[in-house]
């Protein structure tokens, strides 16, 4: 990612590119639609691993109430038994 002097952030290696494309430095629409798809492709790539950490942290919380209910079930038929 590089600053350009009026500011603009650029990421280096899609620099002047956009769809395969070369894309002209005084086209600003052609940067702002290059730069929206760089977001969107970083926003995607953020939302993919934030779903699959909730996938993992589900997953371990259902194992974990599985276990508490075995449990819970196994001191009810204990205390239940007759003496």
């Amino acid at each position: 990612m590089s600053e350009t002097p009026d500011g603009e952030v650029v990421l280096d290696s899609q620099r002047g590119h956009h769809n395969g494309k070369r894309v002209e430095d005084g086209d600003p629409y052609s940067r702002a639609e290059e730069t929206f798809d760089q977001i969107g492709q970083r926003v995607g790539q953020y939302v993919a691993e934030a779903g699959k950490w909730l996938n993992r942290v589900t997953h371990r919380a259902r194992e974990e109430a599985e276990d508490m209910m075995v449990e819970a079930q196994d001191l009810r038929r204990r205390w239940q038994s007759p003496r």
